[in-house]
């Protein structure tokens, strides 16, 4: 076992790694977790296997209240001819998980009772703007889009999530919201950005899924003005 400076950018990319892989599993359409410091870390070399990065750190849960928590991480990345996904066994301090299920219920309910689908583009706009009624939207494609980036994450990329581009609501066939969205992600390493499109699903009580995604190789459009086809007030 060999311990890592926290600050090195060996240790930033598997936190990143973990970070995502928590948002995906824990974060919520009004809560989300960030980035915030490695207390320590070790490498362990596995001859034939890959890296195993054990991680302490710490990150700050954005919700109606700010709180703290701390994060214990293993991140294996294979090393393999077939690339694989990072292997992330994450806990955290529980006490730092906000309640926000009263208000995800009440949105699910809204939606629901929407009698028109909901879409919108460029989320944040090119001002870094996000009105109050696309937060939810803006939310959901970044737990989303923290699937893919866990998915899509080596030793080498530290990936963020730019943009939403776009999302369209699909009719609903069961007890579930559908989403396609269209994203940009922005890795800081090459700094390279890519767009990705993905189908979401989402609930209350089981929360986002991922069921597909893609790189799309289309051209990148530049973000402009947030915009919805949707009714603000009755989504507030």
């Amino acid at each position: 076992m060999k311990e890592l400076n926290p600050s090195y950018y060996e240790t930033t990319r598997a936190a990143q790694v973990a970070l995502h892989y928590t948002n995906y599993q824990h974060a919520s359409l009004f809560s989300h977790f960030s980035y915030g410091t490695v207390k320590s870390c070790s490498l362990e070399e596995l001859p034939g296997v890959g890296n195993k990065y054990h991680l302490v750190f710490t990150e700050d849960k954005t919700s109606s209240e700010d709180v703290m928590g701390i994060h214990t991480a293993q991140i294996l990345f294979s090393h393999t001819e077939t690339r694989t996904a990072p292997q992330v066994n994450c806990t955290y301090n529980d006490t730092a998980k906000a309640n926000t299920a009263d208000d995800e219920h009440a949105f699910y309910e809204r939606m629901r009772k929407q009698g028109k689908l909901v879409d919108g583009k460029y989320i944040p706009d090119g001002h870094g703007n996000i009105p109050a009624e696309m937060k939810p939207f803006w939310l959901l494609g970044r737990i989303a889009s923290s699937y893919v980036m866990w998915q899509e994450s080596s030793e080498s990329t530290l990936y963020n999530m730019a943009t939403v581009l776009s999302f369209q609501q699909l009719r609903p066939e069961d007890d579930f919201l559908d989403f396609e969205y269209v994203v940009l992600l922005h890795d800081m390493v090459s700094q390279e950005i890519t767009q990705w499109s993905m189908h979401v699903r989402w609930n209350p009580t089981q929360g986002v899924k991922v069921l597909n995604y893609a790189r799309d190789p289309r051209n990148i459009p530049f973000p402009g003005t947030a915009k919805a086809t949707m009714s603000p007030a009755s989504l507030s």
